[in-house]
């Protein structure tokens, strides 16, 4: 494989990526082998290269933590030399490298008729969808790209049940089953939008990049299922996330950040910082996003298993943002308040209140006050339920 990887780095990256993460635990002997195929003229020039980059980066993760004193002497000269010819490559001692990706031309970046405009990442053709200019009630204007994908959730659930629920857990079935009904309404797993305050909006619920309960915990979740992944599909691009606490609500919070040249990682804290990372340049009331960040989403979705995975375990756990978010209901009749999820709990309710929270979740719980008050006293909390 290391001589296919110097030949053509594209063409093996996400292979050379299964086979280390089917070798498991004797990914170390095949990364020092690999490396002790190389000199350090070509360890340079495949880092100058995306795909290249990459596959020293996951070379490197398998060299990290090995226990040296039980290696032989042979390794142990070996490892060190790998070591810094993978460090000199990628600039991560001194200044990390910017790689690049291959080169465009103007034909390949010209918008094509129904599919709009595509980009390269990892030499891979990726649409990136029609670019267009759309205006909040406030008047802010945001241009790039939006696409509406094209896998839907529903088949992957169906297909994927044994992943996405291995024990069986009857609460999560439930939920997921409410996911599947509610995405024809909500999106496709690989869709992407960069025309609004959201600033990059992925995947099925719109995880968008604005919020820290949104697109930043979809990427924590992925970065927690598929480390090396992630650092395949966003942290060669200078993206990290790191939880952040929890909200007023107790919600769990997390912030995204970038990975300077010089190594270190500087949180995103405002829209402007985020703006800027994700391509976009606000020249008065018009926004406008370069398609880079639109094009790596779409091909982390179509490519990664686990990223698609996360996004579907991501929207289950909405559910629990739900209950935190919207708490107690004051309901007609009762002494007190009830707790959301034990006032609505039949599947369409529940379906019609995560859809809600999905594109307003500020609005959901007046809503379902608004809602109780409006059905008035009911005989059960099934006819309370059903009126609600």
């Amino acid at each position: 494989m290391t001589a296919r990887a110097l030949t053509n780095p594209f063409d093996v990256v996400f292979l050379l990526f299964e086979t280390f993460r089917q070798l498991g635990a004797n990914a170390f002997d095949v990364a020092l082998e690999f490396l002790n195929n190389m000199v350090s003229h070509q360890a340079n020039l495949l880092g100058s290269l995306t795909a290249g980059n990459a596959i020293l980066g996951r070379l490197a993760l398998s060299l990290t933590n090995v226990p040296v004193k039980q290696l032989s002497p042979i390794q142990q000269l070996n490892l060190a030399r790998g070591r810094s010819m993978v460090d000199q490559a990628l600039g991560t001692n001194s200044t990390l490298l910017v790689p690049r990706e291959l080169p465009e031309t103007a034909q390949h970046l010209a918008d094509r008729p129904g599919s709009g405009r595509h980009r390269m990442v990892f030499g891979r053709d990726v649409t990136c969808g029609k670019i267009g200019t759309f205006t909040q009630l406030n008047g802010a204007q945001f241009n790039g790209a939006a696409f509406i994908g094209t896998l839907p959730p529903a088949p992957f659930i169906h297909a994927n049940g044994a992943l996405l629920n291995p024990n069986n857990n009857a609460a999560l079935a439930s939920r997921l089953r409410i996911v599947d009904v509610i995405s024809v309404n909500e999106g496709r797993l690989d869709a992407i939008r960069m025309q609004d305050v959201g600033i990059l909006s992925v995947g099925m619920q719109q995880w968008s990049a604005h919020a820290d309960l949104e697109l930043p915990a979809l990427l924590h979740r992925f970065k927690q299922m598929a480390f090396e992944e992630f650092s395949l599909f966003f942290g060669l691009f200078r993206l990290d996330v790191r939880p952040n606490g929890v909200d007023g609500r107790g919600n769990p919070q997390f912030m995204l950040q970038t990975r300077r040249p010089n190594g270190t990682l500087t949180d995103l804290t405002s829209h402007a910082q985020r703006v800027a990372f994700f391509g976009g340049t606000t020249v008065r009331s018009l926004t406008t996003f370069r398609t880079d960040w639109a094009a790596r989403s779409r091909l982390a979705t179509l490519v990664s298993l686990q990223f698609r995975l996360g996004e579907i375990l991501e929207a289950a756990a909405r559910f629990d943002r739900v209950i935190r978010d919207v708490g107690n209901i004051r309901v007609p009749g009762v002494v007190g308040t009830i707790p959301v999820n034990q006032l609505i709990t039949s599947e369409q309710g529940v379906a019609l209140v995560l859809d809600a929270h999905i594109n307003q979740p500020g609005h959901v719980q007046k809503d379902l006050e608004n809602a109780a008050t409006a059905a008035g006293v009911q005989l059960n909390a099934d006819a309370r339920d059903r009126a609600i």
